[in-house]
């Protein structure tokens, strides 16, 4: 048996409207439909974050392996210059000696020299300055002289300068008490021969 509700309200309504509840229903069916498709639609934002996600990785991977790759190339392409540089030092050293031989030989037949700065140069090596004989050629001996004349104050003035045939133009030699130094073209080159090598 149905009961009546009666309710009580102290206040005065100008309008009640009666809400049918199949329309409340509806509502609420269509809320849930809106609610299941932002769900989807978020899961689908998910699903591809983590598809672009993936890929970005895999892309970061591969840039790694070509960056080691090159960083590979490179050391074995120093590696490869390292050995073939070893390999034809000699070659090189020769080569080098042999075109300041011709340089030389040509300032001296050219007489593109000083030999008074040869014979400083000479002197470089001497650990005793004193009672020293200093050799030059016969026509570099007469340079000697007459630059002597000219330059009383520089230093080869004070020196034993002897004409020697034996000795080539553009050369020197000194005997000292400790032995004899000589600044010939060969025994020259020897040492920037020795140095060259040393140094590659």
């Amino acid at each position: 048996m149905a009961h009546a509700l009666t309710v009580k309200i102290n206040k005065k309504f100008q309008k009640i409207d009666v809400i049918d509840p199949s329309s409340l229903k509806e509502e609420l069916d269509q809320m849930q439909q809106r609610r299941v498709s932002l769900e989807e639609k978020r899961e689908d934002a998910q699903v591809k974050y983590q598809r672009l996600s993936q890929e970005l990785e895999e892309e970061k991977e591969k840039l790694k392996s070509l960056s080691s790759a090159i960083s590979n190339a490179l050391t074995d392409m120093d590696k490869l210059h390292q050995y073939a540089i070893a390999q034809h030092k000699q070659e090189i050293v020769r080569l080098s000696i042999e075109i300041a031989r011709k340089i030389m030989l040509k300032q001296i037949e050219l007489k593109d020299y000083n030999i008074a700065d040869i014979i400083e140069k000479t002197l470089e090596r001497s650990p005793d300055r004193q009672n020293i004989l200093i050799f030059v050629s016969p026509e570099d001996y007469e340079f000697c002289s007459n630059f002597i004349k000219e330059n009383k104050d520089h230093p080869i003035a004070r020196l034993n300068i002897n004409s020697s045939p034996d000795v080539p133009n553009g050369q020197c030699k000194v005997d000292t008490s400790k032995g004899v130094i000589e600044y010939f073209i060969d025994e020259h080159l020897s040492r920037i021969s020795d140095v060259l090598g040393a140094s590659l």
